[in-house]
């Protein structure tokens, strides 16, 4: 695979993979800020807004009628959280160049119209089109409440917000709903003018088309924007609290959820990450885990149970769906799990499932057209600059001792607890 990566304005970062493994390919432009209160409903909301149309395409038929020619491309937003910063991207899906039954360069063209979309928004003086405004508001506040709907989902981000401190990197990626309520198209194009001037912008592109002519194209029409990039962000770091943070909350649920979340007193440097990641992996992060094994499938006292670590803040979270009247045995249950890790009680069997499973998720980075962009971006939030290649060599590195001393760091900092409403 060929790699091209360059430097095609201030703040602009051209980064595409060069392969023929596909059949669809795809370009992907993400304009990531610091996550902030005061603007996430705006930026996502924006993210909705401007898939509407462009200057050029200034209605839904127009843009609709241009996909078609470009083979049934796909079009489409969102808004996302990277750590503590926030992206609004833009993505189109099409059919890989030499599908093409002219000849055309549809890497080029679908290159264009994102571009357009992204660089010419469909605005007059006041602002955003308050019809376009409206229907989307609507869109992005049934998104923000069916988020409710994922009582797993909701349970985690319960949890996190909770133990967060009021940290930017838990904030969520929509906004809140009140904030959204009271946007309007001046708002909008304010942000818009905000966001294009400052975001990091970059963009992935993974396929087999001409990405050197592409990246002219890119430069040329952002040049013509006046930029004042900011820079991503990594989240802090907060230690173990004194005392462990505890809530309940209820709802009409069929199932209890219980969310604990471990962290350590002191940050973990890069270098340690990996141990704690193949950590995460033996306690809970595959089926031959000991959470799997011994809580859910010996001691049933769970429908699920799964522990990931999420290195951007160095918290474990550890989730679980649980009858009411197992709360209490679940939480020995998951503590007593952890402390014979921390007393060395790790099979050379589990050391070894872990291992392949995590070096098979590693290769398998360039095996979809949107993983490599995932990686990158992940990557970049973390200041780690590694590669798969690298990350794999460390996860066979990792002895036993390495993943006993990351266990021995972690400690309880939050339980949260989504419950029945008849639960007692």
């Amino acid at each position: 695979m060929e790699e091209i990566t360059k430097e095609i304005g201030k703040g602009i970062y051209f980064h595409a993979l060069k392969t023929d493994k596909y059949k669809t390919d795809r370009i992907s432009v993400n304009l990531i800020v610091p996550m902030s209160e005061k603007t996430a409903s705006a930026y996502a909301l924006l993210s909705y807004v401007m898939r509407l149309g462009s200057r050029n395409y200034p209605d839904f038929t127009m843009l609709n009628r241009r996909l078609d020619e470009l083979y049934g491309a796909e079009l489409s937003t969102d808004a996302l959280k990277l750590g503590a910063n926030q992206v609004v991207n833009f993505q189109i899906v099409y059919i890989d160049d030499k599908y093409c039954l002219m000849g055309e360069e549809i890497t080029r063209e679908c290159g264009r119209l994102i571009t357009d979309i992204i660089t010419k928004p469909l605005v007059n003086e006041q602002g955003f089109y308050e019809a376009n405004v409206l229907l989307e508001k609507e869109n992005l506040i049934d998104a923000i409440d069916s988020l409710i709907n994922d009582k797993r989902g909701y349970a985690i981000s319960q949890c996190l917000s909770m133990v967060g401190r009021g940290d930017k990197a838990f904030l969520r990626r929509y906004g809140r709903r009140e904030d959204v309520e009271i946007l309007n198209g001046r708002d909008l194009l304010s942000a818009y003018n905000t966001l294009i001037k400052t975001a990091d912008i970059r963009i992935f592109c993974t396929g087999n088309g001409d990405y050197e002519a592409l990246a002219e194209d890119m430069r040329e029409a952002f040049s013509l924007i006046e930029r004042e990039p900011c820079q991503i962000e990594t989240a802090s770091f907060y230690p173990v609290g004194d005392f462990v943070l505890e809530k309940t909350e209820k709802m009409d649920v069929q199932q209890a959820k219980l969310c604990m979340c471990l962290r350590t007193r002191e940050r973990v440097e890069q270098k340690d990450k990996t141990a704690f990641k193949f950590m995460s992996a033996v306690l809970g992060g595959t089926p031959s885990s000991k959470l799997f094994l011994n809580v859910r499938e010996k001691k049933s006292l769970c429908y699920y149970c799964s522990c990931r670590y999420m290195s951007m803040s160095d918290i474990m979270i550890i989730d679980s769906g649980i009858e009411n009247e197992n709360v209490e045995k679940m939480k020995e249950a998951v503590l007593q799990e952890l402390e014979s890790m921390k007393n060395g009680c790790i099979t050379d069997e589990e050391m070894s499932n872990t291992r392949k499973l995590l070096v098979n998720s590693l290769r398998s980075v360039e095996d979809s057209p949107s993983a490599p962009e995932s990686w990158h971006l992940r990557d970049l939030s973390e200041g780690g600059h590694l590669t798969p290649a690298i990350l794999i060599e460390q996860v066979n590195s990792v002895t036993k001792e390495d993943v006993i001393n990351a266990a021995k760091r972690m400690e309880l900092d939050g339980i949260y607890l989504l419950t029945n409403e008849e639960a007692e």
